[in-house]
């Protein structure tokens, strides 16, 4: 009985810090994306680390080859209502990436476009809230979705998904990659697009 009761009570907290956040209303949405500094040994930042870090320092287009790259992405709520947004997941960001010499684009996973394919699409690691015309950001790792990049320039945007509202297309960006001395041998074992 005690734990059905503390079970209550926690279920009851947690729908208190959502009251007067909407989740069924359709919201519109703006998203932009960049890429950032990948090379400060952590994988992800928090929303509030992001927001306290100035983006002229950390905004890069240029990695070396086998370098994390951390894409923001900021999220504007453009409706007259607070939304509760789904936080990351690997199935709420949709990247689309072209490599520009080919024009190809470039394939995920194989488990990550198996689970898109089912509409699994990952997990859920949380949910934050967005008041009228307020904006947060997020950080996700393109290595996450695909294998290492060859040298090169990259086009990329992606398609953010929300709950209850249309998916929304984000701007496009480019960036490049540039050789190392190792790579040679990395495009001679036939991974090259």
């Amino acid at each position: 009985m005690k734990i059905l009761f503390t079970r209550l009570v926690c279920l009851s907290l947690l729908l208190l810090c959502f009251v007067g956040v909407n989740y069924s209303q359709t919201a519109e949405f703006k998203v932009v994306i960049s890429t950032v500094d990948g090379s400060d040994g952590n994988e992800r930042l928090t929303i509030a680390e992001m927001s306290t870090i100035d983006e002229r320092v950390i905004s890069k287009n240029k990695f070396k080859y086998g370098e994390l790259i951390k894409l923001k992405v900021e999220i504007t709520n453009l409706s007259d209502k607070d939304v509760a947004v789904p936080k990351d997941g690997i199935g709420f960001n949709r990247p689309t990436l072209i490599y520009n010499k080919s024009g190809k684009t470039i394939h995920y996973y194989e488990d990550i476009s198996k689970s898109f394919e089912k509409g699994t699409g990952g997990s859920l690691s949380g949910v934050f809230s967005l008041k009228p015309n307020e904006t947060k950001s997020e950080v996700i790792l393109l290595s996450d979705f695909y294998d290492k990049l060859k040298a090169g320039k990259y086009t990329l945007s992606i398609e953010r998904r929300f709950w209850k509202s249309p998916n929304v297309t984000s701007n496009t960006i480019t960036f490049e990659i540039v050789r190392s001395k190792n790579q040679k041998q990395w495009f001679k074992s036939g991974n090259a697009y």
